[in-house]
């Protein structure tokens, strides 16, 4: 389950999509779905990016030691 924040997110993207297609269409999945893997791969990068910082952190250490 999605946090509070995300799904904020997500449905804030979605939106953005829907508008952007001019409302042709209907709000519908092909907006929620878009918008869902937008978010997620933006977590997901900023877990690498937390991830790289740790080990370099983690390789600092391990010099000074």
């Amino acid at each position: 389950m999605a946090s509070k924040g995300t799904e904020e997110k997500i449905k804030a993207l979605a939106y953005k999509y829907y508008l952007e297609r001019g409302k042709k269409d209907g709000f519908d999945q092909v907006d929620w779905s878009r918008a869902t893997k937008a978010v997620q791969h933006e977590e997901c990068f900023h877990l690498a990016s937390l991830l790289l910082l740790l080990v370099a952190a983690f390789c600092l250490y391990l010099e000074r030691g």
